[in-house]
């Protein structure tokens, strides 16, 4: 009796032994974990199943790719999620509606990686999108234009949306409206608000879009020389000019230095304020991503 027992549990090691060396038998293993809610577990044999398989001399099955891709999406590891997803496609002849979509939410969780927006403008031709996928691509490319501040594009984007129906004609107008003001009110460079601003202080802040900042820049400056020149002419104090001018120049100096902060800061608002405009529209039409294993 105790012969048969010792000789089950011998036979059980070695199953497990055998079935821990076959990369289909760790998948399985991986996907048993994967449903049962242990994610970093599934995520882990994952990547020992395609090790397995590459240490033979095989290819990586496609489902294990996008196991790899989907578990690391669901423990936040973004970046990797995308490069597993990226492997999965390249060897993916079928690419789906699904998938599509499966693909933009792991390129905007990783915040659209290297060439990125190379990839969705190359999604624009891809055949065979359904209506819903067809939208989200253009919508992120527009999003991703709008990151750029490439207006022309995400223009050229809203005018796809409108001539193929994709969005209601009110959004249409909404995001047209939008970037066209965005194209407009296009903020002054650093450099030319730098020397708008040495010309006369407080003017690169004004073409920058910072009222208040002008109007203080140059009121400072105005009272500083003003208040030197002053003292100098009116009491013949010397020791005004050894007090005064050094104050001048630093009020000068801060003046120069405030205009391309408030350039760098006016061209980053107009661009995060379209952008969130867009993002508004976009999640109007944003349908939930199917739960996508492979096709």
């Amino acid at each position: 009796m105790r012969r048969k027992f010792f000789l089950a549990v011998a036979c059980a090691c070695v199953t497990q032994v055998l079935y821990a060396l076959d990369a289909d038998g760790v998948a399985r293993m991986a996907a048993a974990y994967e449903s049962s809610g242990a994610i970093e577990l599934a995520l882990h044999e994952y990547k020992r199943a395609a090790y397995l398989s590459s240490a033979s001399g095989e290819t990586v099955p496609p489902e294990t790719l996008y196991a790899l891709a989907r578990c690391s999406l669901s423990l936040g590891e973004y970046a990797r999620a995308y490069a597993y997803l990226s492997d999965y496609i390249a060897g993916n002849p079928s690419y789906t509606s699904a998938l599509c979509r499966f693909e933009l939410e792991v390129m905007e969780k990783s915040g659209y990686p290297g060439l990125s927006r190379v990839r969705l403008l190359s999604l624009i031709d891809a055949p065979g999108l359904d209506t819903d996928a067809r939208r989200s691509v253009v919508l992120a490319n527009a999003l991703v234009a709008a990151d750029y501040a490439d207006w022309e594009s995400a223009l050229r984007c809203v005018e796809l949306l409108d001539r193929e129906s994709l969005i209601s004609p009110g959004d249409v107008a909404e995001a047209r409206r939008t970037i066209e003001k965005a194209a407009r009110a296009r903020s002054i460079g650093p450099k030319s608000a730098m020397a708008a601003s040495a010309i006369l202080p407080g003017a690169g802040q004004l073409a920058a879009g910072y009222p208040r900042d002008a109007t203080n820049a140059f009121a400072v400056n105005a009272a500083s020389i003003g208040g030197t020149a002053i003292a100098f002419f009116a009491f013949g104090s010397a020791d005004s000019l050894l007090v005064g001018i050094p104050l001048s120049v630093k009020f000068y100096q801060g003046n120069i230095g405030n205009a391309k902060k408030r350039a760098l800061e006016g061209a980053a608002r107009n661009q995060k304020k379209t952008r969130d405009a867009l993002a508004a529209i976009a999640r109007k039409y944003d349908p939930p991503v199917p739960d996508y294993a492979g096709e």
